[in-house]
């Protein structure tokens, strides 16, 4: 699964390849982030507001979507990413549910970085209702 998932997402020649330019573009920033402490951007911001102009009794959930582990080896132990796992965190409680399942799928869950196959859409459905329950039940 690894040499698949190089040779496909990861060739020697992905900047030759436009179906490749913006993930790798992706990949490369986000390996930038390990030399970079968490910096609120405007993406984060922009989420912030929205979810503080949402009406008081509108429930919002965040979904920390599910990464490929390889893509994870990347990033995901840098400073960045645990000071974005921390803004989530911080946003969670009362109406707000964050859902983070970004480390919690097998390779064969995910056909590339961050897109499920079937299987691992399957078993993301049951996470989302699970984190809707206490809202639905109380409609």
């Amino acid at each position: 699964l690894v040499i698949d998932y190089q040779r496909r997402l990861q060739p020697d020649e992905w900047d030759q390849r436009q179906e490749l330019l913006s993930l790798n573009r992706l990949r490369l920033a986000k390996m930038l982030t390990l030399w970079h402490g968490f910096v609120l951007n405007r993406e984060l911001s922009d989420l912030r507001e929205f979810v503080r102009s949402v009406s008081a009794e509108t429930p919002v959930l965040l979904i920390n979507q599910a990464e490929h582990p390889l893509a994870l080896d990347d990033y995901a132990f840098g400073e960045w990413y645990s000071g974005f796992r921390g803004f989530l965190s911080e946003m969670h409680g009362g109406r707000i549910t964050v859902l983070d399942v970004h480390d919690q799928f097998a390779m064969h869950e995910l056909g590339d970085a961050h897109h499920l196959t079937l299987s691992g859409a399957e078993r993301l459905q049951p996470m989302i209702y699970e984190a809707l329950r206490p809202v639905l039940e109380r409609r």
